[in-house]
Formats: C-alpha cells, sequence, structure tokens
C-alpha cells in the first residue's frame, strides 16, 4: 500500500483518526460527568447540610425558589444522564467504525454536527440552562438564607 508523508497509509491514518474522535468523546463524556456530580452536590447540600428550621422560617417567596432551584438542578442532571447514555452508545458505535475501518463513519457520529449533536444535543444544552438556573435560583436562597438580600 502506498505511504503518505507520516508514514502512514490511507487506512491507517482513517484508523487513527477514528481513534482520535474516540478520545475526544471520553473527554466529553468526563467532563459531563464533572457536570452531573456538581449539579448533584449542590442539591445535595441544599437539602442535607442547611438548617431546615431556618428554611422554613423563609418567606414563601424563598421557600418556592428553593423548591424550583432544586428541581432546576434535579432536571440537569437527568438532561446530563441522558445525554451521557448517548454518548456512551455512540462511542460503541465508533469502536465498531475503528474495528471495521471506517473512519468516515466514526466522523459521521460525533463530527461538531454529527448525528449524536444533531439528535441529542438539546439535552446537553437544556441541561446547562437548568444548571445555571439551580445556581441562580439556590444562591438567592443562600443570600436570604444569610439575610444578605430582603
Amino acid at each position: 500500500m502506498p505511504r503518505g508523508r507520516c508514514g502512514l497509509n490511507a487506512e491507517e491514518k482513517n484508523a487513527e483518526f477514528a481513534r482520535a474522535i474516540n478520545e475526544i468523546v471520553r473527554d466529553d463524556v468526563h467532563q459531563v460527568y464533572l457536570r452531573v456530580t456538581g449539579v448533584l452536590g449542590i442539591a445535595v447540600v441544599f437539602v442535607t447540610q442547611l438548617p431546615f428550621n431556618r428554611l422554613v422560617g423563609l418567606p414563601i417567596w424563598t421557600r418556592w425558589v428553593l423548591v424550583i432551584g432544586l428541581a432546576c438542578a434535579l432536571g440537569s442532571a437527568a438532561l446530563y444522564f441522558h445525554y451521557l447514555s448517548k454518548l456512551h452508545l455512540a462511542r460503541l458505535q465508533i469502536v465498531r467504525s475503528i474495528r471495521d475501518g471506517k473512519a468516515d463513519g466514526a466522523e459521521k457520529i460525533w463530527s461538531g454536527t454529527g448525528v449524536v449533536w444533531d439528535r441529542y444535543g438539546w439535552a446537553f444544552t437544556n441541561g446547562s440552562r437548568l444548571l445555571m438556573a439551580a445556581v441562580l435560583l439556590l444562591g438567592i436562597t443562600l443570600l436570604r438564607l444569610l439575610d444578605l438580600i430582603g
């Protein structure tokens, strides 16, 4: 087989490309795991570590802000988890593409506007939106709890 300037033939380059895509997916999975862990950690801290008697004594609007903030945190974690499950399935498809020597299959699955993002990017995007809403709402609750806002 003819070899290119890097000493790899076209099939070897394609396989290397597909492996690189798989590494990028692995890094993305790690980043989403961190987000899931972070948002659930925030919710757990609010539920378990804040003084319940002080929370109950807060004005009704603040308690609603707390409940909605916790719901946003759980919704965010659920959407991120859904996206993670689809990333896992995509990695299996990419590995199959590597096995079959079809780098273009891996690229179609993962590239910037690949199948995974086109179908499931909404879960990641809305998970991020809910994460920001949760941080904002729980932050308001914390500020009220500390009597920093009225």
